[in-house]
């Protein structure tokens, strides 16, 4: 009932949306995919602000803990290259891996 093109066209902030999808019979099960892929481009933010991106071998709703996810260094790089491409932000330290 909230999720209307009205309450997308109010987010102006810059969007990043990660989701496991690998095809139509192995993507996540919790949240649908598709709806995500709908509701991008009504928001307000506009496209260049804007980043969806599907991790085939997260393997799981849950992207970003390593004890589900299958993917969690895809998952590091993809919000990365979000923060510097977008946010336009540079780490002040780099991680030691």
């Amino acid at each position: 009932a909230t999720m209307t093109e009205e309450t997308f066209s109010r987010i102006r902030q810059p969007v990043f949306v990660g989701c496991y999808y690998r095809n139509e019979t192995e993507q996540d099960n919790v949240v649908s995919v598709a709806a995500m892929r709908a509701m991008m481009p009504k928001l307000g933010s506009g496209t260049a602000a804007q980043r969806l991106v599907e991790f085939p071998n997260a393997g799981n709703h849950v992207i970003t803990n390593p004890m589900r996810s299958g993917d969690i260094d895809g998952v590091k790089a993809g919000t990365r290259k979000f923060i510097r491409e977008v946010l336009e932000l540079r780490p002040a330290v780099t991680e030691v891996q």
